[in-house]
């Protein structure tokens, strides 16, 4: 103790008791390491708030200045503030946390995983799960975007879902979304040129996608960062819990960096930290190189476009094909194999085995996909 230690220092007659004691009293101790260690993170958070608040008034002061990248990097480190702090958790709580999930699923009270609303590609991988990095490649004109909104519509019918629409306008989403619903000729919906059956039909599929929890962004100037905050903010509000960002090439960052592999080694480690960070699957849309372009067959992770890191980045990795030999003899006319699609696994994690690919169907009218019956 203090006392025995000045005892046999021979100073202890140079202390009165009730100060030793008081000493003692106000001297942080370790046994209270946790409760110090929270003020002092919290006196942190408090101090970057009122930091970042100061940076917004000198933006909103500065009239020469352009507000949407600097108010963008503000809203980022104050969802950085406010996010929870991670450590290391021990295999005893990490173990009672997968066990209260795995019972709450065998009692059916919890889904395995977001799913797509296509049940072969469900059973196959599980759907998806929080943080995951999800990429859809495939030849231009193959169906890519229409597919992943297709996804993003069907998965909204249960969970709130947001779309960065970096290629078409949401006008354009919409009307082939009504189209792809309510099977109406899309030439019709943008001319006006409709019969009164399909104005029935019409307002059928759009009050059905009315009923959903969908968002819908568009237009240029997103980056990493406004995505990410804009995902926070409608995770806040609404309670998304999934994305799209159709397509990856189309994020403003490093806009004019020519180097492909540099620029998609940022985008790719930005997307899979946005999916980490807000705990939400993220489905990207990417482009292919030349060489997947050129490939008859089934595509690999060295057809993603630009560079290696995407694939490494990714937990999943989609490639939507034409139908190919890979595929089998379906024993079908001609007319009818144009329309079908191979969606093909280069890339997951706890999968079966022997699950190389799942088949679809092309609407060959409308922009729809669906299950193929045929094997």
């Amino acid at each position: 103790s203090v006392i025995e230690e000045l005892k046999r220092m021979g100073k202890a007659g140079m202390w009165e008791w009730l100060e030793l004691y008081a000493l003692s009293s106000k001297t942080p101790s370790s046994m209270h390491y946790e409760s110090y260690a929270k003020i002092i993170r919290e006196k942190s958070q408090r101090r970057n708030i009122f930091k970042q608040a100061q940076e917004l008034q000198r933006i909103a002061a500065d009239v020469s200045r352009d507000t949407v990248e600097p108010v963008g990097k503000v809203i980022n480190n104050l969802t950085e503030n406010a996010s929870i702090d991670r450590t290391a958790e021990s295999i005893q709580s990490i173990s009672e946390t997968f066990h209260d999930e795995l019972w709450e699923r065998i009692n059916g009270k919890k889904s395995s995983g977001i799913m797509s609303g296509f049940n072969d590609l469900d059973k196959v991988t599980g759907g998806f799960q929080p943080g995951e990095m999800i990429v859809m490649s495939g030849v231009p004109g193959v169906g890519k975007s229409m597919l992943a909104m297709q996804i993003a519509l069907q998965i909204s019918s249960q969970i709130p879902t947001v779309i960065y629409s970096l290629e078409m306008t949401k006008e354009l989403v919409y009307r082939r979304m009504v189209s792809g619903v309510g099977k109406i000729d899309a030439l019709h919906l943008k001319n006006g040129m409709m019969s009164q059956e399909e104005i029935q039909k019409y307002k059928d599929a759009s009050a059905e996608i009315e009923s959903r929890a969908l968002y819908i962004a568009d237009g240029g100037g997103w980056d990493l960062l406004t995505i990410k905050a804009d995902i926070m903010k409608h995770k806040i509000r609404h309670g998304v819990r999934f994305a799209v960002i159709d397509y990856l090439y189309l994020i403003g960052d490093m806009a004019n960096e020519t180097d492909e592999v540099a620029r998609t080694t940022v985008l790719a480690r930005g997307v899979k930290r946005i999916a980490m960070e807000l705990e939400i699957p993220l489905l990207v849309v990417h482009s292919m190189n030349k060489a997947g372009m050129d490939n008859s067959g089934v595509p690999g992770l060295s057809s993603l476009r630009g560079s290696g890191q995407v694939s490494y980045d990714s937990d999943m990795v989609l490639m939507l094909t034409k139908y190919n030999d890979s595929m089998g003899n379906l024993f079908l006319p001609q007319s009818e194999l144009e329309n079908i699609r191979g969606l093909f696994f280069v890339k997951g994690r706890d999968m079966p085995p022997m699950s190389k690919f799942v088949q679809l169907v092309k609407n060959p009218n409308y922009p729809d996909f669906r299950e193929s019956v045929k094997r």
